[in-house]
């Protein structure tokens, strides 16, 4: 039930962090996401201004949930065998 609780105030304050981006047009410094999970710390890291170009998790639950809440910046692979960023992933 806390996980529940946790993902439904996850999603509410995306929606209010959505509504605060629209009307700002600054520069966002750029996140890359190590172990992302639902993606707690990077709702705090957008809260704050900042913009994820790219993360990962192994598991697929929390790939999913990070996907509903922030889109498909997010990857799903063991980090152990990551091989880098191709040129067009660091160019965003």
């Amino acid at each position: 039930m806390t996980l529940l609780y946790g993902i439904i105030r996850l999603r509410y304050r995306l929606k209010i962090y959505k509504r605060k981006q629209m009307c700002t047009d600054k520069i966002q410094p750029k996140v890359l996401s190590l172990f992302s999970g639902c993606g707690g710390l990077d709702l705090g890291f957008h809260m704050a201004g900042y913009r994820t170009v790219w993360a990962n998790d192994i598991n697929e639950w929390a790939v999913e949930t990070f996907k509903e809440n922030f889109g498909g910046v997010i990857t799903k692979e063991n980090i152990e065998e990551f091989k880098g960023l191709d040129h067009n992933e660091r160019a965003q």
